[in-house]
Parts: C-alpha cells; structure tokens; sequence
C-alpha cells in the first residue's frame, strides 16, 4: 500500500508542477505577443520594415541607374568610333579635356 501512496503523490506533484509551468509559459506567450501587437510596438515594427523595403529599393536604384550609365557611356563610346573609322566624323585632339569630335558638313545634292 505505501508504493501507491508514494507513486499517488508522486503523480499528483508532478502533474501541479508540469501544470503550472505549462500555465506560465502560456501565460508569457501571450504577454509577448500582446506587446508586439499593441499599437506603438506595431508602429515601430511598420517603420523598421519600411525603412528596411527603402533601402533596398535605394540601393537596387542606384545599382540600377550606375548600370544604365555604364552602358550608356559604352554604347556612346562604340558609335563614335563607328562614325569614325567610317570617315563621317573628324576627331580633333585637344590638349585638355576629352577629344572634341566634328561632323563635317554634308554636301547639299
């Protein structure tokens, strides 16, 4: 009879205790989230999350916009020197600065 006295107790011990960690941990979960939903703390998450949306746009901006450049500045580069090796543009070297290039006039039919 005293090992179902002490297993009963045992049991019971156990039970309490695994019941009132389990009420506490529940109870902090919903403490938890109640702050992350109260207003100011939604307001914050909202202001990081689009601070964080903006600065990714700005940088794939400015990714995209140095590209653009890039390939502007090539692309320019190869019809000047189309128009040059074909005999349409004259390039005048000057001593500072970039290369001046003049079209000649075309000739009136």
């Amino acid at each position: 009879m005293p090992r179902r006295t002490f297993w009963l107790t045992a049991g019971i011990a156990v039970g309490a205790g695994s019941s009132l960690w389990v009420e506490r941990r529940v109870r902090r979960a919903i403490d938890d989230a109640a702050a992350r939903l109260r207003p100011d703390a939604l307001a914050m998450e909202l202001g990081r999350s689009a601070r964080g949306a903006a600065e990714v746009a700005a940088a794939r901006l400015q990714q995209a916009v140095a590209t653009g450049r890039d390939q502007m500045r090539r692309t320019e580069q190869d019809l000047w020197t189309r128009l040059v090796t074909d005999g349409r543009v004259v390039e005048e070297r000057v001593t500072v600065g970039r290369p001046r290039r003049v079209v000649p006039p075309v000739p009136v039919p």
